[in-house]
């Protein structure tokens, strides 16, 4: 047997596609058919399963080959046109009705945990916001009472921090003044005699 549209033979495992008007094709060779033309390649005929609004489009946003596949796999079959091949095949394949039956059966288990999620998010979202919301409170009475138990000791950090930062500072300042008298010049500095060294040779002039 083989197929009526390239004439050549089915191989022994492979599983031809039957229109349901009877006739047998390569699934390859009657998705390339049917990119162009819904009716049957052989008679002509139009199933009631494929009509000019169902064809195949090779340019699909979603199941499309990528442009930059290589030319010899231009003709490859996409996702798109080997599942709508299977539904074909089904009215006339067993083994194809019977994975499109347990297709069936998953999405339907698909509908119904989506429907069993919704209200269990929604409860789980609203739990989560009364523990976030309890525990901010917590925390906000938590820290009032740290800070009255603990007031001297929180005055008298802040003291010392402030005693801390005013110790670096003159530190600091100790230090450039020492090297100031050794010729330190901070660019300032530096500047300022550069301008005065010019007015006074202006002057002089």
């Amino acid at each position: 047997m083989s197929c009526a549209i390239c004439q050549l033979d089915f191989q022994a495992d492979e599983i031809p596609f039957t229109t349901p008007c009877n006739h047998k094709f390569h699934a390859s060779c009657i998705a390339e058919a049917w990119r162009f033309d819904p009716r049957c390649p052989t008679c002509r005929d139009c199933p009631n399963t494929i009509n000019a609004t169902q064809r195949f489009e090779s340019n699909d946003s979603e199941y499309s080959e990528s442009n930059d596949e290589d030319e010899d796999e231009e003709h490859a079959l996409t996702y798109r046109e080997a599942f709508s091949i299977g539904k074909c095949m089904k009215i006339t394949n067993p083994a194809m009705k019977r994975s499109f039956a347990t297709l069936t059966k998953w999405n339907k288990l698909k509908k119904e945990s989506l429907l069993s999620l919704k209200p269990a998010v929604r409860m789980l979202r609203a739990l989560e916001d009364d523990i976030e919301e309890r525990t901010q409170c917590y925390h906000d009475r938590l820290t009032q009472i740290h800070k009255r138990k603990n007031r001297k000791l929180i005055e008298n950090e802040a003291l010392q921090r402030k005693q801390l930062q005013r110790a670096k500072t003159n530190i600091w300042a100790t230090k450039l003044r020492i090297a100031k008298k050794c010729g330190y010049e901070t660019l300032t500095d530096r500047i300022r005699r550069i301008r005065r060294e010019g007015e006074e040779e202006r002057e002089r002039m």
